[in-house]
């Protein structure tokens, strides 16, 4: 069954990696990272990125799906940064 990590308006609509970290359980099999999200159209930044994958590099029985179409479809000047870039580092 899917769960839903909230990215709430007091945080900008961001993920949060506590949040997620909260939300990964030895059930879990995939997390699914579509950035930008809606609704305001948010990026995940390199740091946030990063925050996002120390997460996951914890569970490693966790797949990750990362939509990164948006590497292509930016127009307001910010870096495109993958989570596999992100881990990297």
């Amino acid at each position: 069954m899917p769960v839903a990590v909230s990215c709430p308006e007091n945080n900008h609509f961001h993920l949060r990696a506590a949040d997620l970290d909260a939300a990964i359980t030895s059930k879990t099999k995939w997390v699914v990272l579509n950035f930008p999200n809606n609704r305001p159209a948010r990026c995940a930044r390199a740091p946030r990125m990063r925050e996002i994958a120390d997460v996951l590099l914890k569970h490693p029985q966790v797949l990750i799906m990362s939509d990164e179409i948006y590497e292509h479809l930016r127009y307001d000047g910010v870096e495109f940064c993958s989570i596999a870039e992100s881990s990297r580092n």
